[in-house]
């Protein structure tokens, strides 16, 4: 699965800190409509319970082992092109929280709101992700064939 790189941070708007940041990378999975986020990143985040307003509440999410119970939150994501330059603003996301370690094998899903902001396409061979905010600017990467 392809991974694009991205900021992560709790949204300011809701209480959180918005100089927190914390740097991951999602699978780009266009069948999951919930970007997931770790346990542990809710702690390098700060984030607190008690006092964050961008807590959406449970929901209840199918897996390949069925449906289970997970927490949801609001979030704010900046996708990076190269790792390093911006390729957005700050966008609300919606992450739902999943138990476990990050690099344990674990996959991040992208989300649907990810894929409301940009285009994505991959040439023959599906070795290259291309991504972009506008159409003719992902059409315009692509390798001419």
């Amino acid at each position: 699965m392809h991974q694009i790189p991205i900021l992560l941070r709790l949204a300011a708007r809701f209480g959180g800190d918005p100089h927190l940041v914390v740097r991951v990378s999602i699978g780009n999975d266009t069948g999951s409509n919930l970007q997931s986020l770790y346990p542990p990143e809710l702690h390098m985040l700060r984030f607190d319970p008690q006092t964050y307003q961008g807590k959406i509440g449970p929901t209840f999410v199918g897996t390949a082992n069925g449906i289970v119970r997970r927490d949801t939150i609001w979030v704010e994501i900046m996708v990076l092109k190269d790792g390093v330059t911006p390729l957005t603003d700050w966008i609300m996301e919606e992450d739902v929280v999943i138990p476990g370690q990050i690099g344990m094998g674990n996959l991040r899903l992208s989300g649907a709101y990810v894929r409301r902001h940009l285009y994505f396409a991959t040439a023959p061979g599906n070795h290259q992700l291309f991504v972009a905010q506008k159409k003719n600017g992902v059409v315009s990467q692509l390798p001419v064939v």
